[in-house]
């Protein structure tokens, strides 16, 4: 890649309708042109969340739990900047 080159910013979408739905991907890929899709139509676990939103600058989250309270869990869903101060902090239990 060329250092001039700017990336798009990622939008991952675990939305099993919305990654369906022919007219809002479009929509989305009109405004954000580097979308990931949940082109599986599977609920995500924790892992597979964390995972799927690696590297994302945005979400649209469907039915998955967020499970912010497994810290494990959480740091892989948090920009660098948030992770330092997590990992400052305690995370508790919901």
């Amino acid at each position: 890649m060329d250092r001039g080159t700017v990336r798009e910013p990622l939008v991952a979408v675990t939305s099993r309708s919305f990654s369906g739905d022919g007219v809002l991907r479009d929509e989305l890929l009109a405004a954000f042109p580097n979308c990931r899709f949940n082109e599986d139509g599977g609920r995500l676990d924790a892992e597979a969340l964390v995972g799927f939103l690696s590297g994302a600058a945005g979400a649209i989250v469907g039915v998955e739990r967020i499970e912010f309270h497994q810290e494990r869990f959480a740091i892989g869903l948090l920009a660098a900047d948030q992770r330092r101060t997590a990992a400052a902090e305690q995370i508790e239990q919901c």
